[in-house]
């Protein structure tokens, strides 16, 4: 809105992010333990629509804070970070629509109202906003997106940011899947926890393996041999804990 892109609010903007997420991330862990201990049954995510709705925002917030790291250290991500945090915010409002729409079927949602409406024209709004401002602040915020060489912490930031939100795409789009066949074929289809497993879990597996080689990785890049020899020790370790 200011149009003040200064160090100082990229500090205090990643200070905030981390802020909401460390309190989101507390709220879906609680909710865990909780389902953990008194359903009686040991389950603890059930891939439930009201759940998913509180793990999208995290997975995108998750990747914000990634990619404000790269905004901090190579002044890129510019136009990208301000979707994310855009996107973030009205993806929280997004969870609130399905828990109190009844829209969307789900042990943990409301009663279908017309309360769904008023949060469906304010995220309209929002969105509309958010496009306007950042086609307005287009010339402050456009900024060439070098990554570098393949081995290198940016292009692992970059991989990281990508499969976050791909991961948070595809169960946007488990929750949203049964209302549109309802509407478009007038028949309910419901997707189960098999289809998150099938298309989350390999993500997940990937952006752990990523993670787990990103801290090796220098700004601007390596050899691969130079990589491998610093990987070899953590790997051996790794190995002979899965064994042990």
């Amino acid at each position: 809105v200011t149009g003040r892109f200064t160090r100082e609010w990229l500090e205090s903007v990643r200070r905030w992010a981390l802020f909401a997420w460390l309190f989101l991330g507390a709220g879906i862990l609680m909710g865990a333990w909780w389902a953990y201990l008194e359903l009686g049954w040991g389950g603890y995510w059930a891939w439930d629509p009201v759940e998913n709705s509180s793990l999208i925002p995290w997975l995108t917030g998750t990747a914000l804070l990634h990619s404000l790291m790269m905004q901090e250290r190579r002044d890129t991500f510019r136009q990208w970070n301000l979707w994310l945090i855009g996107a973030t915010f009205l993806l929280c409002l997004f969870a609130t629509f399905v828990t109190r729409s009844g829209a969307v079927q789900s042990v943990h949602a409301f009663g279908l109202s017309s309360l769904g409406n008023y949060f469906i024209g304010f995220i309209l709004l929002l969105l509309a906003i958010q496009v306007y401002l950042l086609h307005k602040r287009r010339q402050q915020i456009n900024m060439p997106q070098e990554v570098g060489a393949l081995l290198s912490r940016e292009a692992s930031l970059l991989l990281t940011n990508l499969l976050f939100v791909g991961a948070a795409g595809i169960v946007l789009l488990g929750i949203l899947f049964p209302t549109l066949a309802r509407a478009i074929q007038g028949r309910e289809i419901s997707l189960g926890a098999a289809f998150y497993e099938r298309t989350v879990g390999p993500l997940a597996q990937i952006i752990v393996l990523v993670i787990g080689v990103c801290p090796w990785l220098p700004w601007g890049g390596m050899k691969s041999g130079a990589l491998w020899r610093r990987l070899l020790p953590a790997t051996l370790a790794a190995l002979g804990v899965v064994v042990a």
